[in-house]
């Protein structure tokens, strides 16, 4: 129940961001990130991948103070391998 309102929540942030990911490559990717597979699943949506990780970490800290270096983390998780960044 908790994975299928993670997904939604993935998948529909990223609509309002104009980001159309697979339902499927999410699923799979905080399946990874929770280690509930019984083997890692190969994704190809390199962006469910770093969506994931990000989901299951606000998860994982949300009763934590909000600190500048989750923040920051946060992001960097976010923005990690996107091509449309320049540095």
């Amino acid at each position: 129940m908790i994975i299928s309102m993670m997904v939604m929540e993935t998948v529909k942030t990223s609509e309002i961001e104009g980001e159309y990911l697979s339902r499927e490559d999410v699923m799979s990717s905080i399946r990874n990130q929770l280690d509930l597979n019984p083997k890692i699943i190969s994704v190809r949506d390199k962006r469910a991948q770093t969506i994931a990780e990000l989901m299951v970490a606000v998860r994982k800290d949300f009763s934590k103070k909000l600190s500048q270096r989750m923040l920051f983390s946060w992001h960097q998780m976010l923005m990690k391998g996107n091509c449309m960044i320049k540095a």
